[in-house]
């Protein structure tokens, strides 16, 4: 069960976003995702709902909230209803959700005026058309990504250790205190609760308890200060950029900081994902264009320069996803030709997406490491143990 219900979420939620510092507050907790033109996370009242379903979200009975949410390596038991694991679902892949939807839409409405007009103009129109939000995305995407290599050193440094020390350790995403006090206590206080009520979450796979990231942008209020606590200790993360201002929280029994194990390459479901699809278009796209092919030219007996059989179809799809026809060999079908569009539009998102981690692992390389990062961490924290 829930440790909030809907309507208790939805209440929180409008207390955060009235606050005066809610615009950097929602890019914290609701950042843009790849492209910038959509969040990335659900609404804050999904958010703490799901969170409360996995028991991510710390209410103490003092008031204000905590959540906490997961290493990005690690799944946590699914809710018991159906309903309820649909809505974790939603909220997990928000922004593949909203970009699946604005390319989908379009080309099914593109799809049922076709079929209901039968001349060729108005369907290739409407192809177009549909295939605006597509291209919208994918050039926003690159954009977005090569603007942040170019101009974010700073948004990248930081954006980098924290991403890598997510893949392992749990993170306080949104700290909030509601009501009156002293500025920092209370806010530590919530900390030292999230330590104490959510152990059974925090421990690795080995049962032993690692370090929590506090996210500095999701801190409601002034930051808790540096030092030792009731139940747990609290230092700034080390870094090389004034920009991060993460926190640490641990116990002095906790584990060792950690980083991932490969951090900036390509993972196994990446090139699951682009080779498998890739695999997948071009061994079963070819029989249904050589097919619709081999029945447009069979009355003029010319198919020649047509990719009317499946070798053709198979080079002709395979030029498309690098963005034009071969020379000698075009559809002529109009579907064909739509579907060799879609096919280049493909190709950039491939490309968009090998783009995007070759600036990743660039990041990696030019910063400050999370080896580094681990290794001052430590030093520090067995300077402030043995104190």
């Amino acid at each position: 069960m829930p440790v909030s219900t809907f309507s208790d979420c939805r209440t929180f939620a409008r207390e955060i976003s009235g606050l005066d510092q809610w615009p950097g507050l929602r890019d914290s907790i609701r950042p843009r995702g790849a492209s910038g033109l959509f969040r990335s996370r659900p609404p804050l009242t999904i958010q703490l709902y799901t969170a409360s379903l996995e028991q991510r979200l710390i209410l103490p009975r003092t008031g204000g909230l905590l959540l906490i949410e997961r290493p990005l390596g690690r799944r946590l038991p699914a809710p018991p209803s159906l309903h309820d694991r649909a809505l974790v679902m939603i909220a997990r892949h928000w922004e593949v959700l909203l970009v699946t939807l604005a390319m989908l839409f379009p080309m099914l409405a593109a799809a049922i005026l076709v079929a209901l007009v039968s001349e060729l103009l108005v369907g290739l129109v409407a192809v177009g058309v549909a295939l605006i939000p597509t291209v919208a995305i994918v050039v926003s995407t690159v954009t977005q990504q090569l603007l942040h290599f170019a101009l974010g050193d700073g948004w990248n440094s930081k954006q980098s250790i924290r991403s890598q020390l997510r893949m392992k350790h749990w993170a306080v995403t949104l700290m909030y205190k509601d009501g009156q006090g002293q500025p920092a206590r209370p806010l530590d206080a919530l900390l030292s609760t999230a330590h104490v009520r959510s152990a059974h979450l925090l421990a690795n796979s080995s049962g032993q308890s690692l370090p929590v990231l506090v996210v500095s942008d999701g801190i409601c209020g002034p930051r808790p200060q540096e030092g030792a606590f009731a139940n747990f200790r609290l230092m700034r993360l080390p870094s090389t950029s004034t920009a991060n201002l993460d926190l640490i929280a641990y116990l002095v029994t906790d584990g060792p900081l950690q980083g991932p194990d490969s951090p900036g390459r390509f993972s196994a479901s990446d090139s699951l994902v682009l080779f498998g699809g890739t695999a997948v278009l071009l061994g079963i796209s070819p029989v249904l264009v050589a097919d619709r092919e081999a029945q447009r030219c069979a009355g003029v007996n010319n198919c020649a320069e047509t990719p009317a059989s499946y070798g053709d179809a198979f080079y002709w799809l395979a030029n498309r996803i690098l963005g034009g026809d071969p020379e000698g060999l075009s559809a002529a079908d109009p579907w064909n030709r739509a579907l060799g569009l879609l096919v280049s539009i493909y190709g950039l998102f491939v490309l968009a997406t090998f783009i995007s981690r070759l600036i990743d692992q660039r990041i990696h390389s030019n910063r400050i490491t999370i080896e580094g990062v681990v290794q001052q961490f430590e030093s520090r924290r067995s300077l402030n143990n043995s104190s």
